[in-house]
C-alpha cells in the first residue's frame, strides 16, 4: 500500500498534482511526490503518537491534580491543543523531511497536515469514549453525555 492513499481525500491524485506544475518541472514534481509518499509513514506516526499522548495525558496525570475533575473545559483544552499540535507538528515535519522544491509542493504538505488534523479530531474523540468505557478515571466522562 502506498501511504499517501491515506491522505488521498486531502492531497488529490498524483496526476492532478503533476498537471498543476509547469511543463519543464514534471520530473522534479514526480520525484517530489514520490519523496513525500515515502515519508507518509512518519506523518502517520506523528498523528498517532501526539494524539495518544495528549489523550492519555488528560485522562491520567493531568486529572490526578486536585480540582481538575469533571470539567469539560479541561477536556476541550487538551482536545484543541492536541489537534493543533498535530497540525503544526505534521507541517513542520513535512517541511523538514521534504522541503518544497517546486511551486505547489508546500500546499501538499499543508494538505497532509490538514488530513492529520482531521484524523486527530476523530482519534482523540474515539480514544476519549473508549477510555471512559473501559478505564477508571476521575476526568470528565464524555460517554456519560452521549445519549443512546
Amino acid at each position: 500500500m502506498r501511504f499517501i492513499e491515506v491522505y488521498r481525500p486531502f492531497v488529490g491524485t498524483e496526476t492532478k498534482f503533476l498537471d498543476s506544475v509547469p511543463e519543464g518541472s514534471q520530473d522534479i514534481a514526480e520525484n517530489y511526490w514520490l519523496s513525500l509518499d515515502s515519508k507518509c509513514l512518519s506523518f502517520l506516526i506523528i498523528l498517532i503518537a501526539i494524539t495518544v499522548l495528549g489523550c492519555v495525558s488528560y485522562f491520567t496525570a493531568y486529572n490526578e491534580q486536585p480540582g481538575r475533575h469533571y470539567r469539560i473545559t479541561h477536556w476541550l483544552f487538551f482536545y484543541i491543543g492536541t489537534i493543533v499540535i498535530v497540525l503544526l507538528g505534521t507541517a513542520g515535519l513535512g517541511y523538514l523531511l521534504c522541503p518544497p522544491t517546486i511551486n505547489g509542493a508546500g500546499g501538499l504538505i499543508w494538505d497532509i497536515a490538514l488530513g492529520n488534523f482531521i484524523y486527530s479530531i476523530l482519534v482523540f474523540g474515539i480514544l476519549s469514549v473508549l477510555w471512559c468505557l473501559f478505564f477508571p478515571t476521575n476526568a470528565y466522562r464524555i460517554i456519560n453525555r452521549v445519549k443512546y
